[in-house]
């Protein structure tokens, strides 16, 4: 699993769990809680290309924001089509 590898290596190289993780350039949104370590995976701003269609997958384009506010966290979808 991509997300479990990102947190194993991060916290391989940073020596230390991060509270966050966010990756991009997977064309699909993912949000995991694991063990108090937020991994975020972003959309993609030109949502499907030829790659992600010849895997039989379609996403339309948009972007995550996530706010930080008073301890709490929201996070909301951005559309760009």
């Amino acid at each position: 699993d991509s997300i479990q590898n990102a947190k194993e290596h991060f916290s391989d190289i940073l020596h230390y769990v991060p509270d966050y993780i966010f990756l991009g350039h997977v064309h699909h949104l993912s949000i995991e809680d694991d063990n108090s370590c937020m991994v975020i995976v972003n959309g993609s701003v030109m949502g499907s290309d030829e790659y992600i269609a010849r895997l039989r997958k379609n996403t339309h384009p948009y972007q995550m924001l996530l706010i930080f506010m008073d301890g709490d966290e929201l996070i909301h979808k951005i559309n760009l089509d």
